[in-house]
């Protein structure tokens, strides 16, 4: 149980790291198609910047939730409790 809750607290982290991934490798796939295609037409920054935005926000709402006090419980607590009254209801019936 305990290394069940250690992977949902850690979930939002791994979220991230896959969101850079994926910026990673879209935008450098982007980059050589603008290159390839239209090197004197320079677009590929448009994308770069505006996902790089949402990456800024997605790493910003984790650091603050993850710095707010039980920051990573609060998201785990209703999960855990909905648990623990599942296995209430299955005991008692």
């Amino acid at each position: 149980m305990e290394r069940q809750e250690s992977m949902e607290a850690a979930r939002p982290r791994i979220g991230l790291y896959i969101h850079l991934v994926v910026y990673v490798v879209v935008n450098a796939f982007l980059v050589a198609v603008n290159l390839v295609t239209t090197p004197d037409q320079l677009w590929f920054q448009w994308p770069l910047v505006g996902w790089g935005l949402g990456i800024l926000f997605h790493a910003g709402l984790l650091l603050y939730l993850s710095t707010r006090p039980g920051g990573g419980q609060r998201r785990i607590a209703p999960e855990l409790g909905k648990k623990a009254r599942n296995k209430h209801r299955s005991h008692t019936n």
